[in-house]
């Protein structure tokens, strides 16, 4: 049985990872640049990254600092524990924010190119329809990063479902679906 574990980066990455964590016992380890998000987490690990102001879905923003700090998150003992034994490594975010859809490729990337040994997959959680331009922008730009950097990616789709039921709803059952199927 390979060794797995759940890198959350972001609101819907923290989210995700803690379910993962909470319901099926993987090792979790979580990144964001806003303190708020990662104090709503319950039982895994946290980073912050930058002042714990958020990044606003400001790409730019999220790629800057994952620039600036990559160096220092995996230096953490928090992170050495984390990754010392995992064989797959899943970095899961939304690719329409910030802090996860900036943070995330590169991030990904990074570790892939510093842990050859390791299997990273990024797991993406596509925006509802109907969610700003802004998302939309920004979903598109992090998967052309995706895919430029050749890293291996899962997508799931938040709009799955969601005419019958609340965005709440629809949230939490495209969360559990993608712990259930990692």
């Amino acid at each position: 049985i390979l060794k797995c574990g759940c890198f959350g980066i972001g609101n819907a990455g923290g989210q995700i990872t803690s379910l993962a964590h909470k319901n099926f016992g993987f090792k979790a380890l979580c990144a964001n640049v806003s303190s708020a998000d990662l104090e709503v987490l319950e039982g895994v690990d946290t980073i912050l990254i930058g002042d714990g102001m958020g990044s606003g879905k400001d790409r730019n923003l999220a790629k800057k600092y994952a620039k600036e700090n990559i160096k220092s998150l995996i230096s953490k003992d928090i992170f050495s524990e984390f990754i010392n034994d995992l064989q797959v490594v899943f970095v899961i975010t939304s690719v329409a924010g910030g802090s996860g859809g900036g943070m995330g490729p590169l991030t990904t990337d990074a570790l892939s190119n510093l842990y050859p040994d390791t299997i990273f997959i990024y797991v993406g959680v596509l925006p509802a329809y109907k969610e700003s331009l802004r998302s939309q922008r920004n979903t598109v730009e992090c998967l052309k990063e995706i895919v430029d950097m050749q890293i291996p990616y899962m997508l799931y789709d938040h709009n799955r479902g969601k005419d019958s039921i609340s965005v709440t709803d629809a949230l939490t059952k495209v969360n559990h679906s993608i712990v259930d199927n990692l």
